[in-house]
């Protein structure tokens, strides 16, 4: 009996002492992968720098920064909203380092059985890291903590410590941020949240309360199949030149989506919703607003040759493939896109709309016949519904304001200009109506269109033109 004990004890010790090297290799490969993952994800880049494998502990450090094709989205978005280019401030590289125990007990920051542990910070030997933990009055920017089970799959969490600093006139105070979440293979599910962040720089002041953030997706080259969410419970913006009250300012703002591919793989459907319980800007609140937005069978290969034709022109190169086969592929898949609901109330005057976009493709022209710069030959091939109700206050509201920026280069001031388009929006209103534009619903005004077999009708009669 004691000659058993003393081959169990044997065996045992010889399995934590032989297996770490082991395991070791086998989380060297692992480590390289998720590398390799994360590089191909489309959002970040990544690379392995360095790896030191030793018996019980090894050491790795990776660089990551934000991929190539995400800041010339980000970079194109800022470009439309008259921004110079930043592309070269986002394309940089962060260090970080990652301190791994290799199982089967794996001593690193606590005691955990499986095939390995991981800290990783930003690398402390960096002198960029030190001089921000420095100014930031932080002991580290963030810590990320993962657990790997004998499956392979890793449990993490991540943290961001509080920061309250002041400098050159401007006062930070964040709450501290916290992530946990699993990681198995490509499929990832997080959580995240932190409960306030703001930012005070006279006159002016930005605040973030309540933001929660969740995901449950799959890890590809620019598609993540999956679901995902994002929760603000307030946002507010305060110009003191302005006055005391916000500027702008939100509550209870969703945004939910979910990404989904056929059986084949090669059609994407994306669904989200957009909503928010109340939101104002210069005096004007809008509340109980809900968007809803559906796009179904979209063709992948086709939708990559666009990107990568669109982040082409974005960086001043001409497209190298002609976008005619993308297009004439992507049409025949049948694509369609809905937007509904449309729903939101201004100043408690009441909008809805719906939208509806298909392509027929049994009425697509021959490949290669259409010109992707000339819609109109392309119409006959698609069907579209839309409807919009809008209450009567709101519609005349619009059409001051519409008049007011048709006014606006005139030698009339303001207050004249603003006179002058309530003065005829009653009239305009009434010819809108009497030319079957608009039709008078009682307390609201509606308009239907529709396009079918290349026929257009508006509130059910039929435009005195017709279509290729």
């Amino acid at each position: 009996m004691r000659r058993v004990a003393v081959f169990a004890v044997a065996a045992v010790a010889l399995a934590l002492l032989g297996l770490p090297p082991v395991l070791g290799m086998l989380t060297e490969s692992q480590v390289t992968a998720r590398v390799a993952a994360l590089d191909e994800s489309g959002v970040l880049k990544a690379s392995l720098r360095s790896y030191e494998r030793g018996w019980f502990r090894s050491h790795a450090r990776i660089a990551v920064g934000l991929a190539p094709r995400l800041i010339a989205k980000l970079d194109a978005l800022g470009a439309a909203g008259g921004m110079p280019s930043f592309a070269a401030s986002l394309d940089r590289n962060a260090p970080v380092e990652i301190e791994i125990a290799h199982g089967p007990l794996a001593v690193l920051d606590g005691v955990h059985f499986g095939w390995s542990k991981i800290v990783a910070r930003f690398d402390p030997r960096s002198s960029a890291v030190v001089a921000l933990d420095q100014s930031l009055g932080v002991p580290y920017l963030f810590e990320f903590r993962g657990r790997t089970n004998f499956g392979g799959d890793v449990v993490f969490d991540a943290v961001m410590p509080a920061v309250d600093l002041t400098i050159a006139g401007a006062r930070v105070e964040f709450s501290g941020a916290a992530l946990a979440g699993t990681f198995a293979g490509r499929h990832l599910v997080s959580n995240g949240q932190f409960e306030r962040f703001e930012l005070t720089s006279q006159p002016g002041a930005f605040a973030l309360r309540n933001v929660r953030a969740a995901t449950d997706t799959e890890l590809r080259a620019g598609i993540a199949p999956g679901d995902t969410s994002l929760s603000i419970e307030r946002i507010s913006i305060v110009d003191a030149e302005r006055g005391a009250e916000p500027v702008f300012g939100a509550e209870n703002l969703r945004v939910a989506s979910k990404v989904g591919l056929d059986p084949s793989e090669t059609l994407l459907n994306m669904h989200a919703t957009y909503d928010v319980d109340s939101a104002f800007i210069d005096g004007t609140h809008l509340k109980d607003a809900s968007v809803g937005v559906a796009v179904d069978k979209l063709d992948v290969a086709a939708l990559e040759a666009y990107l990568e034709a669109a982040q082409a022109e974005t960086v001043g190169v001409a497209p190298g493939a002609d976008l005619k086969p993308a297009l004439g592929r992507a049409l025949a898949a049948g694509p369609s896109l809905v937007l509904d609901p449309v729903r939101f109330s201004v100043n408690e005057e009441p909008f809805t709309a719906r939208l509806e976009v298909a392509a027929n493709p049994t009425a697509l022209p021959a490949a290669g016949t259409f010109d992707p710069e000339d819609p109109a030959t392309l119409l006959p091939a698609l069907r579209s519904a839309a409807k919009v109700e809008v209450s009567k206050k709101l519609a005349r509201d619009i059409v001051v304001l519409a008049s007011q920026m048709r006014l606006g280069d005139n030698s009339l001031a303001p207050e004249q200009r603003r006179q002058l388009a309530e003065a005829q929006a009653g009239l305009i209103l009434v010819t809108l109506v009497s030319q079957g534009i608009l039709v008078d619903a009682g307390d609201t005004y509606r308009v239907e269109m529709r396009l079918a077999d290349g026929a257009l009708t508006l509130n059910g009669t039929p435009l005195p033109f017709g279509l290729p």
